[in-house]
């Protein structure tokens, strides 16, 4: 059993993990330079690739002090990726931040007076020591990358 989470957002990822936890892929999620042609399409192979039994896909909304414009892209790219799961056929779950961090992260990370992003991070670094989560061309942990992840791990 593979399960694949999924991070919606334009700097978002993709995670793989076996049925034990055990970390098959993350990467960033797929972005193309020319604005006509979607991602989607490489998401579908990345999801293809690992015949997940399930994905994880976190359930967002709008938050405060966004503009419309990108509020309507996010919701494009959200109704997007699950297009994307349904054409594909395979099962999945949303499931919101606070669900899957609530789940995942151990309660000394949940204590630290630290933010939201920091924990993952703490977190990920902890279960998948030997991991690479930083991204291509960047410098700093990728934390769409480090989400995914940990979306992925609640579906287990």
């Amino acid at each position: 059993m593979t399960v694949v989470g999924i991070d919606v957002g334009t700097k978002g990822g993709l995670t793989a993990l076996d049925d034990t936890g055990a970390l098959i892929e993350s990467v960033p999620m797929p972005r193309t330079k020319d604005k006509t042609r979607s991602f989607f399409g490489d998401v579908a192979d990345f999801i293809r690739k690992h015949s997940p039994s399930k994905v994880m896909i976190e359930q967002v909304g709008a938050m405060p002090k966004q503009g419309v414009v990108s509020m309507f892209k996010f919701g494009t790219n959200f109704g997007g990726l699950l297009g994307v799961v349904e054409a594909l056929k395979v099962p999945y779950e949303l499931i919101r931040p606070q669900a899957w961090r609530k789940l995942t992260l151990a309660n000394d990370i949940k204590a630290m007076k630290i933010d939201n992003k920091k924990q993952v991070e703490i977190m990920v670094k902890r279960l998948w020591p030997s991991a690479n989560w930083i991204a291509p061309r960047c410098r700093t942990t990728h934390d769409g990358m480090t989400d995914s992840a940990l979306i992925a791990l609640s579906g287990i």
